[in-house]
């Protein structure tokens, strides 16, 4: 069972509540399949610009098929990352809220 976890339901394969879900009727789909995106949805902590004090940010990690889920997605700066990279999408807001997020931070 994964950490936390209280119960086998909640230890269960991501890759098995993925399929049930994507493929649930009322799923849009594609040539190439459900447009349904797995995802790890976790908090992490970032300096606030405004007090350098740590806040709670979410960060998502996404499959290719998010891109398609969630069409409306426009680069104004810098560059799509890199799939299996250490590399990140950050939006207009959290740049402005939260230190080490400009284009080219490590």
């Amino acid at each position: 069972m994964r950490s936390g976890a209280t119960a086998k339901w909640s230890a269960a394969s991501g890759a098995t509540r993925r399929a049930v879900i994507a493929d649930a009727p009322g799923v849009a789909r594609d040539a190439q399949g459900p447009l349904a995106s797995a995802e790890l949805f976790v908090i992490i902590n970032l300096p606030k610009r405004s007090t350098g004090t740590d806040a709670n940010v979410p960060l998502r990690g996404v499959e290719p098929a998010a891109l398609l889920v969630r069409d409306n997605l426009k680069i104004v700066q810098g560059r799509m990352f890199e799939w299996g990279k250490d590399e990140v999408i950050v939006g207009r807001g959290a740049a402005r809220e939260f230190a080490g997020l400009d284009v080219g931070s490590k």
